[in-house]
């Protein structure tokens, strides 16, 4: 197992969804469109926590942020509904897959609303934990 799994099935997950909105990803070139909707992924492990003794399990934990912007001043409408379709996905207990490395969602929650950078923004906190066998 590898954080790499782990990143690449909750973003595999998230392109599954099929949005079909401008997305940018972790170290990617990437320019916001001016007056569409737009999400910005990053992945953020927090913390790896043994489960059981040597030659045991780990626990990883973390977060995956999905901020989805809309051009300032053109209401609210399509971006909660974003939202909305995003909660509905990363529902607590679904699991997702990449090789034989499994992801379980913990939650979805959604900040309010607030301006950055001339967008509208609502963030869709994805928390997640992933059990690993140790080969030490």
């Amino acid at each position: 197992m590898s954080l790499s799994q782990v990143e690449t099935a909750l973003t595999q997950a998230y392109i599954d969804l099929g949005l079909g909105i401008a997305t940018s990803y972790p170290n990617r070139i990437f320019e916001a469109p001016v007056d569409d909707i737009w999400i910005n992924l990053t992945f953020n492990p927090t913390d790896t926590i043994p489960v059981t003794a040597f030659r045991g399990q780990d626990n990883h934990t973390g977060f995956m942020q999905l901020d989805i912007n809309v051009p300032q001043d053109t209401g609210t409408s399509d971006l909660r509904n974003i939202a909305d379709q995003l909660q509905d996905y990363f529902t607590a207990g679904t699991s997702f897959v990449y090789t034989s490395q499994k992801v379980i969602i913990n939650s979805t929650r959604l900040t309010p609303g607030r301006v950055v950078d001339n967008y509208y923004r609502i963030s869709a906190t994805v928390r997640w934990y992933a059990r690993t066998n140790r080969t030490n």
